[in-house]
């Protein structure tokens, strides 16, 4: 995702108050929460972790009431029986959009529509440019929606990659693979696409350093050499 802000009306709001930064807090664990029927408790034991039971309400209380002045909408933050959620008719939340997007592209893809597919995967990419709160990794309590968009992510950008391959569509594929590696360096899978598509245009030597690269990487993390089906594509390589 990109950086973590709240926008209004078409512009982003600032925050020129400290008092402002604990409901913008609260705004991002309840998303991190999955944003629908997240329990009271759960929130405040993240935000005020050490405040006892009636102290912590009192404080909940409040920065729900300055979140809903921040959004804009008291429809926009409910609470009903101790629970809290977002209502999707008056927030977007760009997460939700991302898998609801992925979602759409498995369908697409299960109905045969490969160019339906490969432009929903486009979507879902481009708004993904960094892990979800990445400049909060201290916080634990993003680190279960951080993983799984950032796995989501990995495994349809390479997905797209194959899609690209499939159709021809070389150059865009070893973009996307290329993208997917800077992602997550250690899948050899990405690496032998790579390497296949270097090879079907011809370009022999880019091949050969994206399996030196995959070499020194496996050696220098597991002390393992690559697989037998990437030295297979290598001694192709070599051997033309």
């Amino acid at each position: 995702m990109s950086r973590f802000n709240l926008v209004k009306e078409g512009r982003p709001v600032r925050f020129s108050r400290k008092t402002q930064q604990r409901p913008f807090t609260l705004l991002k664990a309840l998303i991190a929460l999955g944003g629908r029927e997240v329990k009271e408790e759960e929130l405040t034991s993240i935000l005020w972790p050490e405040t006892d039971g009636d102290s912590a309400h009192g404080a909940f209380a409040i920065n729900l009431h300055r979140l809903r002045r921040l959004v804009g909408n008291e429809k926009a933050v409910s609470l009903r029986d101790g629970k809290v959620t977002l209502n999707s008719r008056y927030c977007y939340v760009y997460a939700w959009l991302f898998e609801r997007l992925l979602g759409k592209a498995d369908t697409a893809l299960k109905d045969g529509s490969k160019d339906k597919a490969i432009q929903l995967i486009e979507k879902a990419a481009s708004l993904y440019n960094n892990p979800f709160l990445h400049d909060e990794h201290a916080a634990p309590w993003a680190d279960k929606l951080r993983k799984r968009l950032q796995s989501k992510f990995i495994r349809y950008i390479g997905k797209l990659g194959m899609l690209y391959e499939e159709e021809g569509e070389f150059e865009k594929a070893i973009d996307t693979f290329k993208k997917a590696i800077e992602i997550d360096p250690l899948s050899e899978g990405l690496y032998q696409h790579l390497m296949q598509c270097f090879q079907r245009l011809g370009r022999r030597a880019e091949a050969l350093v994206v399996y030196n690269n995959l070499k020194e990487i496996l050696s220098t993390t597991f002390g393992v050499e690559p697989s037998s089906q990437t030295v297979a594509l290598y001694k192709i390589l070599i051997n033309k």
